[in-house]
């Protein structure tokens, strides 16, 4: 395959969804990083942070701020930061999946007893959740949403019932740009809601975690300023903070952080990226069929996060194409297994990658 036209600051190509090129060469993102994120003042966001902690302490006499947790390395890094940087008192939740990796489960569990927080799972029957993957893995060529869903619902529910005026998110728009901008990933819970009763299965999901009637927030949602936040949070709103945008957000210095403070380890397998999930590898590879083009190779997250190092000055370009070249592009054939745990085997896959490849929303 030939070579596509890359971003002239970042490495993003030609044929990823969305993408547009200024006439230096220079792409959307990268414009978007310069001209809103490039240049914000972490002194003052610290300021705007604490001030933002100062009001959730004022709110609650139990716990401050709810963490979702999921054994990975941003939302590890959001607990300790929380917990130990600002001295609030936490309530971890995770939304088991049922196929977290045991890495992450540890992880979790490490963390929790290292940082005294308590961490309060919700997990749903497996065969609910193999029934949704399935759902939107043959019609969607993705099997994320659910996950998304019962994240963002599990949250929610629990911040109203112990009234945690505060939950704090390791996503931003910063970091997970591409995400933020809808090209790459539809997920919202109206998207969730019409889909289930497309698909006939809304009355398997009602009055159960995914139920939409309880859920009113995207992972995925613009930020507010603080002063929108701060209203929120006197109105007695749950109010989502991205704390990337407020503080020094290195990926190295991170994971240095709580390898040496909470004992956290990367997946074997899978690496640093998404170590909590046992499917990353399938989505890895959904993704790269969804853009894959008779020209070009597919692209996948971790791409995306090489792109995002070097528009935040945590890598070279050079570098970050030297690591692009040694990215293998397996087909989604290496992942039948995977699959076979929803059902589905070989017979399905022209199925899957048809619809990965197809627009949804």
């Amino acid at each position: 395959m030939k070579s596509p036209q890359r971003c002239v600051k970042c490495i993003l190509p030609e044929h990823l969804p969305g993408i547009e090129f200024d006439e230096k060469g220079v792409c959307i993102f990268c414009n978007d990083y310069e001209q809103n994120w490039a240049k914000i003042d972490l002194v003052q966001k610290k300021i705007e942070l604490d001030a933002l902690v100062a009001q959730a302490r004022k709110m609650t006499d139990a716990y401050d701020v709810l963490i979702p947790l999921s054994g990975g390395k941003d939302s590890t890094y959001v607990l300790y930061y929380m917990v130990k940087q600002l001295g609030l008192k936490a309530l971890a939740v995770h939304f088991d999946n049922r196929v977290e990796t045991q890495v992450a489960h540890s992880n979790m569990i490490k963390a929790i007893d290292i940082l005294d927080v308590e961490l309060l799972c919700i997990t749903p029957p497996e065969k609910l959740m193999t029934l949704l993957r399935r759902e939107f893995l043959l019609a969607t060529g993705e099997c994320c949403t659910p996950c998304s869903m019962g994240t963002d619902t599990s949250i929610l529910r629990i911040a109203h019932a112990f009234n945690i005026p505060l939950i704090a998110s390791g996503v931003s728009p910063i970091h997970d740009g591409y995400a933020f901008s809808k090209n790459f990933y539809q997920y919202s819970p109206e998207y969730f809601t019409q889909f289930i009763e497309k698909a006939g299965i809304a009355d398997q999901v009602k009055d159960t975690i995914f139920d939409a009637r309880f859920n009113t927030i995207s992972v995925f949602a613009p930020p507010k300023t603080t002063e929108e936040l701060l209203e929120d949070m006197k109105q007695n709103k749950m109010t989502t903070i991205y704390l990337p945008i407020y503080i020094q957000w290195n990926e190295n210095e991170i994971i240095n952080t709580i390898e040496r403070e909470l004992e956290w380890s990367p997946d074997p397998v899978i690496g640093r990226e998404h170590t909590d999930c046992r499917l990353t590898p399938l989505k890895y590879c959904l993704k790269r069929e969804k853009t894959r083009t008779n020209q070009f190779a597919g692209i996948d997250d971790l791409q995306m996060k090489l792109a995002v190092k070097v528009r935040t000055g945590q890598i070279t370009r050079d570098k970050a194409l030297s690591a692009l070249s040694e990215l293998e592009d397996n087909p989604i054939d290496d992942y039948i297994s995977l699959l076979k745990e929803m059902g589905l085997d070989e017979t399905h896959l022209s199925i899957i990658k048809k619809a990965s490849q197809a627009k949804h929303s």
